[in-house]
């Protein structure tokens, strides 16, 4: 098999995060030395209306329902969290992600975090976050460009809301010649607008 197809699998959000190493002693872990790191592995866990401790294994899972894995196919990775509490008072919804950027189809469609005009390519990471709280804490952070070389066709976003305001910057270009852009700033002082 090609080694793109031989890489491809379920994996850890981070592999390379602190402590990992120490999970691939089984021994220590089986007898209680080395307590288990859920940044260490893929996982998804449910534990909807409390808190639930695993003392076998030294893993607590918070109250919610959560997931983090990273998925790689082929040359594209996709990376996602997520921690999900409706079930209190003050619900929070927490999502974060990125994708490598990608080409499909030999070129057909290009995915990524910004479209430069200049080359006409796309770079980096497709990028998002949403990290909601009640009663009002908002957080969205979304970096996305689109690209349809061969009919001449992108779409590139950005969006950023937090404590201080919120920011939009979008494009969009139709068969090379239908341009439409808009950028719009404000703040929740109404300082700026």
């Amino acid at each position: 098999l090609p080694r793109e197809l031989r890489e491809s699998g379920i994996k850890p959000f981070d592999e390379n995060a602190v402590d990992c190493e120490k999970m691939s002693n089984k021994t220590a872990i089986a007898v209680g030395d080395v307590a288990l790191n859920l940044d260490c592995y893929a996982y998804i866990a449910l534990a909807p209306f409390q808190e639930v401790t695993i003392p076998d294994v030294g893993i607590t899972v918070e109250r919610g329902i959560a997931f983090a894995g990273t998925f790689q196919f082929a040359n594209t990775t996709i990376r996602a969290r997520a921690k999900i509490d409706v079930f209190t008072p003050e619900p929070s919804f927490y999502l974060e992600g990125n994708m490598s950027s990608m080409s499909i189809g030999n070129g057909f469609l290009e995915i990524g975090q910004t479209y430069d005009n200049s080359n006409g390519q796309i770079s980096g990471n497709a990028y998002f976050l949403i990290d909601y709280r009640a009663p009002l804490s908002l957080n969205v952070d979304i970096r996305c460009a689109i690209s349809i070389p061969r009919i001449k066709s992108y779409g590139d976003v950005s969006v950023q809301v937090d404590d201080a305001g919120a920011k939009f910057n979008g494009q969009i270009m139709l068969f090379d010649k239908i341009l439409s852009s808009a950028s719009v700033e404000w703040r929740w002082d109404l300082t700026y607008f």
